[in-house]
């Protein structure tokens, strides 16, 4: 593939390491290194975007099979997507606020009754009880649990701070990245 690929998706790299080396200075407040934080995940996002996206790819069975590897082998790809969604899309990913145990969890939900009930009961990550009888379903459209700033996994079933999971991503991205480079 030409240069004009590989330029634009090295340098969404570059913009992650930079924000990230940036995120990991010593005695750094929690709130700017989250903010830091933040805003390496949208680079970090545009990397697979610009590899599903690229105009080489013309057949829509390679952007679904591309799709399925980097689900598959780059950790915490759907993630960050969850994270850039909600930061931007729907309600802000707060920093952690320093001496307050904060706990969030975004949606949405969709809770369908059909003889019977469904319930969603407080909680975040794996302390959140969906409850449903008979026919009912809950539905949930990219859950995103944080609590005092960990982001939890689903896939891994774990929480885990922004910072590793960027750096897993970079990671497991990378030899993709090699792979197509001419």
């Amino acid at each position: 593939m030409d240069d004009g690929f590989f330029k634009p998706l090295n340098e969404q790299v570059n913009r992650v390491n930079l924000l990230l080396s940036h995120a990991s200075e010593d005695g750094l407040d929690p709130v700017k290194r989250h903010r830091f934080l933040m805003c390496a995940v949208y680079p970090a996002v545009a990397i697979a975007e610009l590899m599903i996206q690229n105009p080489k790819r013309e057949n829509a069975g390679e952007k679904e099979a591309l799709e399925a590897r980097l689900d598959e082998i780059v950790p915490y790809h759907r993630l960050l997507q969850n994270v850039r969604v909600h930061d931007f899309h729907r309600i802000t990913v707060e920093p952690p606020q320093p001496g307050r145990v904060t706990f969030t969890s975004s949606g949405p939900f969709t809770l369908t009754a059909r003889q019977g009930g469904s319930a969603v009961m407080a909680g975040v990550g794996p302390d959140r009880v969906l409850k449903t009888t008979k026919n009912s379903s809950i539905k949930q459209d990219r859950p995103l649990d944080i609590k005092d700033g960990l982001i939890w996994d689903d896939s891994q079933e774990k929480w885990i701070d922004l910072f590793d999971a960027l750096v897993a991503y970079l990671e497991g991205i990378q030899p993709l990245i090699d792979e197509r480079e001419p």
